[in-house]
């Protein structure tokens, strides 16, 4: 899995086309020198599911992130905004339940 990184509190690409009838999960944000980040999601077509977000401290351990469990059906939108990003990485997982559709995401961070 690659890791993106950022600069100059840009919006970044996360996912692209990506196809919600089967579970996914993105590539890594780079918080390092990050003290906020944000993703945003949208859904097209009619899958049903969940989005939520994991962090790691070492790039091999991974933990939900506490309340970034969503569920969206059909076209929907999903915002988070994380304060006080107290980790090295992040990423957004879909987890599948029915129905077919695409996910766009970007994200943007806020620099320490």
């Amino acid at each position: 899995m690659s890791t993106i990184t950022f600069a100059n509190n840009a919006s970044r690409v996360l996912l692209e086309n990506a196809d919600q009838s089967a579970n996914f999960q993105s590539n890594e944000i780079n918080l390092a020198n990050a003290s906020a980040f944000s993703v945003h999601a949208v859904t097209t077509g009619s899958a049903a599911g969940s989005f939520y977000l994991s962090a790691s401290v070492d790039g091999t351990s991974w933990v939900l992130i506490p309340n970034s469990t969503q569920a969206v059906s059909g076209g929907d939108t999903v915002l988070y905004n994380v304060k006080s990003a107290g980790y090295l990485m992040a990423r957004l997982h879909w987890v599948f339940s029915s129905g077919t559709g695409t996910a766009d995401a970007s994200f943007a961070v806020k620099e320490a």
